[in-house]
């Protein structure tokens, strides 16, 4: 293809002019392994022309650049797309844009050409994202907002100080009478995480936990006998300290995780259809609540639990998106989307009409307002949105 013809199309489709032929030209080349030797030059020639960089808002290049770093390289369908940072990666970034969006059918272009429907519908009320908020339960049942707490001494119990640091997280730190606490019956912690909320907890033996939205976390103030056993609701990224003669054990619903000292991501929402364990590092064991059946996962592998364990070779950064602050969407169901969002907006979701059965896929901040979600999520053009107080209308 001529180069002048690869910078029409990219302008049409910058300015949002483009016609449906010219967006099929469009994709056609871009999925046309032929061309893969000189799509770069023509992109990197295409974009520098600084007239374009109003059409594209520098959040979402910023966002899909973040996206290409993290894999280092973008293959999708046989094309590959390497991509290095330099004082241009922004236009490599969005040339990377189009070619993410169109390929899966997401695109969008700056977010001030957002239509006057949606404007009507969801810009008038705004609803923030979540923020660092739990409730401890104590042994004794005192329940204490933690949000709502200043930084120091919390509590103390079984020996065990419980404070909050400066950074905000919850840490537990042995005294001088935590050995003698160490003979008595086990004692419980609870910290709970509601909807609109994220929290860290530093455990007693120096595991590193981070709870995410409606999730629940059960542990004994000191960790005694020969394991070390936390039963969780929701979903909560582990660090975990390692000790080989006492085994850290993570319950679930139907599921425990066995590990030595490892880093896994695991969600057991209630409303979601398995239990997901994603290790990113170390090894783990997963056994059945209702067998003997266990399997090994590795680095890089994720394990999916309802009746029976099925593994699968995962994007570990897609299973932690929500620690790092992002929501990533891999050809997820406009279902499985709007349960993440109702966590952490705090809202309810309702559904009118058939909405088409497409996958999402993108990288959206969860730090940004719902209405800025919602704008993003309709330039699919599969669904459409409409804001009532905290409930979210999702319409064809």
């Amino acid at each position: 293809m001529a180069p002048e013809r690869f910078k029409a199309l990219l302008a049409a489709y910058y300015s949002g002019s483009i016609s449906a032929d010219d967006r099929k030209e469009l994709n056609s080349l871009l999925h046309d392994n032929t061309s893969y030797n000189n799509l770069q030059e023509l992109i990197t020639e295409s974009v520098s022309d600084a007239d374009l960089e109003e059409h594209f808002a520098p959040e979402t290049l910023e966002m899909v650049y973040q996206r290409i770093k993290q894999e280092n390289s973008l293959h999708q369908e046989g094309l590959g797309l390497t991509v290095v940072r330099n004082k241009r990666y922004t236009w490599i970034a969005a040339a990377a844009a189009i070619f993410i969006f169109l390929s899966v059918g997401i695109y969008i272009n700056h977010l001030k050409q957002t239509s006057t429907a949606t404007d009507h519908y969801i810009a008038k009320s705004t609803i923030h994202p979540g923020t660092n908020k739990a409730i401890l339960t104590l042994s004794d049942g005192k329940k204490i907002f933690l949000d709502d707490m200043h930084k120091g001494k919390i509590a103390q119990q079984s020996g065990i100080v419980i404070e909050k640091m400066k950074s905000g997280e919850l840490n537990y730190v042995a005294s001088s009478t935590s050995e003698q606490a160490a003979d008595k019956a086990l004692t419980y912690n609870t910290i709970n995480i509601p909807r609109g909320g994220q929290y860290q907890v530093n455990l007693p033996d120096g595991t590193k936990v981070w709870l995410n939205a409606a999730s629940a976390l059960v542990y004994p103030v000191i960790f005694k006998g020969t394991e070390r056993l936390v039963k969780l609701t929701g979903e909560a990224y582990f660090e975990v300290a390692k000790n080989k003669s006492k085994p850290f054990k993570v319950a679930t619903a139907n599921q425990t995780i066995e590990v030595l000292g490892t880093h896994f991501n695991v969600n057991a929402y209630a409303d979601e259809t398995s239990v997901n364990t994603t290790l990113l590092e170390g090894s783990v064991k997963i056994i059945l609540s209702s067998s003997a059946l266990s399997q090994v996962i590795s680095p890089g592998q994720q394990a999916r639990v309802n009746t029976k364990i099925n593994v699968y070779p995962v994007d570990t950064e897609e299973a932690v998106a929500w620690k790092n602050g992002l929501f990533m969407f891999n050809k997820e169901t406009i279902q499985s989307v709007m349960r993440q969002i109702s966590r952490w907006y705090d809202v309810e979701v309702e559904y009118k009409g058939e909405i088409a059965a497409k996958g999402f896929w993108g990288t959206i901040p969860r730090d940004k307002d719902l209405t800025y979600v919602l704008k993003v999520l309709e330039e699919t053009g599969v669904a459409h949105f409409k804001l009532i107080g905290r409930r979210i209308v999702v319409m064809p």
